[in-house]
């Protein structure tokens, strides 16, 4: 669970910027959870920086750099509310800049730029099942298997545990990654894909296990095959 700090000191606005940033958190990324807590008083965050992994800092003129100072390691967004000299405060490292009116699209961008710097997409799936944070590598993964309300992480290694959520959403989150949709319940990881029977419509996996090609997304993978390996 990643943990979230907000400092303003308007309450109410606070309270306001925690709530958008808690749901848009949820929204965007459902396999994930946080917990966003407000704090009004600067010293009081600073005592207690290094407890979380990413700050939303109002007044960032005074805010990021004692904030910095106190925490290294906290990712930090910059949330002002009139003009930022922005330059004077690069050595504080921030991740991203949510201006007024500080909408959702920005609140998001802030997000996105964390779970990518912080969360390490492009090497790992970050998942947080009903027990734990799994952090797996893309490499182990052969497919996803969607049964009930849950997802399967099928590894080379072995089934992993699974965690709440659609398979439309982890195909989604995994657009950019190496994977592709072959059956409303399967998600297949390109890296393990060693054959496509065009008879059987299955896909024959690095493993040796074999799932099924619905024809709803037959030509998808037939060309994402052929994307991966042009002759």
């Amino acid at each position: 669970m990643w943990k979230i700090a907000v400092f303003d000191a308007d309450p109410p606005f606070a309270q306001r910027l925690a709530a958008r940033i808690g749901a848009l958190f949820s929204q965007e990324n459902s396999a994930l959870s946080c917990t966003v807590e407000c704090f009004t008083e600067l010293n009081a965050l600073c005592a207690r920086a290094k407890e979380f992994d990413l700050a939303f800092l109002g007044d960032p003129a005074n805010s990021a750099p004692p904030v910095r100072r106190a925490a290294w390691e906290t990712e930090i967004a910059l949330v002002p509310r009139g003009n930022l000299h922005l330059q004077e405060l690069l050595w504080t490292r921030p991740l991203g800049c949510v201006a007024a009116p500080h909408d959702d699209g920005q609140i998001l961008g802030a997000l996105r730029a964390f779970w990518q710097y912080r969360g390490q997409d492009s090497v790992f799936f970050i998942v947080e099942t009903r027990r734990q944070l799994l952090h797996i590598r893309h490499e182990e993964i052969l497919y996803f298997e969607s049964r009930g309300k849950s997802v399967y992480p099928h590894l080379v290694s072995g089934a992993a545990e699974s965690f709440p959520a659609r398979l439309d959403v982890v195909a989604a989150r995994l657009a950019a990654q190496r994977y592709v949709r072959c059956h409303q319940s399967y998600l297949a990881n390109l890296r393990h894909i060693r054959q496509l029977n065009k008879a059987t419509h299955q896909l024959l996996l690095s493993s040796g296990a074999v799932i099924p090609v619905s024809k709803q997304y037959y030509a998808q993978v037939h060309e994402r095959l052929r994307e991966e390996r042009p002759q």
